[in-house]
């Protein structure tokens, strides 16, 4: 997983530290007037150095720092290139540049994927924060008296010196109750999680616009039960096709349950080589241990297992 964090305003000071145990491929920092932008990153797509982050667009007046993965980003890009774009690696980061410089806020309709993301339009001096869909990935920010800060982890907002650590009753109600707590709160008082789909603005250090991106499509279903059947195998095979997309070996986490094994399945069936497949057993704790179904599961399909 990578790590995102950062600044608009006057802060003293923001620990790159806190987020050193993601990554670890590589580190960056872009700073600008009182914008600061910090990533660690996990490498998965373009090992190379031209995917490190922050990254910038062409003339260097975007800069991004992306967390997560866009599925379709071949597409896009194919798409950005027919218009005139050109790339300067082959990471699925950099179609949200070339795609916001395209299609502006509207690009983030067009990603398929698990993201958090800040991205700086340094012409505009406006920040740009989102979220994906379903809220996969983590994204946390406070807006204080001197500024906006953001990270992908609430220590890193906690560790500012202007950050007031009040804890907010209600937050830690929801924890009581649900055994989480829900969007937009934290158990801070000043700090607040982005909604799933949605994105904020920031300028001069203060929120301008938030907003909602994503709403869920449903229709009623007016086929048969084997059509169903067909159009969500194929759903979920497409789905599991696009996630194998690395330029690092892949894995899954096996339990032998419906879920995991369906992906599992699909996943192998995708593949031309062995899919590597991982379980954790309680041999002490037997009513924990579902190793034996993981097992004949990964017997079934041929994957290399490991317990």
């Amino acid at each position: 997983m990578c790590g995102i964090s950062g600044v608009q305003g006057k802060f003293a000071s923001i620990d790159p530290g806190l987020l050193s145990h993601r990554g670890p491929d590589a580190s960056g920092e872009v700073e600008h007037a009182d914008t600061r932008l910090i990533h660690r990153r996990l490498s998965i797509i373009d090992l190379s150095e031209a995917g490190n982050q922050p990254m910038p667009n062409e003339d260097r007046t975007l800069w991004l720092s992306f967390n997560g993965e866009i599925y379709n980003f071949q597409e896009l890009r194919e798409a950005l290139i027919r218009k005139g774009h050109r790339f300067r690696s082959a990471s699925d980061s950099e179609v949200v540049l070339h795609g916001y410089e395209e299609h502006g806020i509207g690009v983030l309709s067009m990603l398929r994927g698990m993201f958090a993301f800040a991205l700086f339009d340094q012409k505009r001096d406006e920040l740009i924060l989102a979220r994906d869909p379903f809220g996969i990935k983590p994204l946390v920010y406070a807006e204080l008296a001197q500024g906006f800060a953001f990270a992908s982890e609430l220590r890193v907002l906690a560790s500012l010196s202007e950050f007031p650590r009040e804890l907010d009753d209600e937050a830690v109600n929801f924890y009581f109750r649900l055994n989480y707590i829900p969007a937009p709160w934290t158990v801070w008082k000043h700090a607040r999680k982005l909604e799933p789909g949605h994105y904020l603005k920031v300028r001069s250090g203060r929120v301008v616009e938030k907003a909602s991106y994503y709403t869920l499509a449903t229709e009623k279903w007016s086929g048969s039960a084997e059509d169903a059947v067909e159009s969500l195998t194929e759903t979920l095979q497409e789905s599991v096709r696009l996630h194998l997309v690395s330029d690092v070996p892949v894995g899954a986490f096996l339990s032998g349950g419906l879920d995991s094994s369906i992906i599992v399945a699909l996943a192998q069936r995708a593949m031309s080589e062995q899919l590597q497949t991982f379980t954790i057993s309680f041999p002490d704790v037997p009513h924990y241990d579902e190793s034996h179904y993981a097992q004949t599961v990964a017997q079934a399909l041929g994957t290399r297992h490991t317990d």
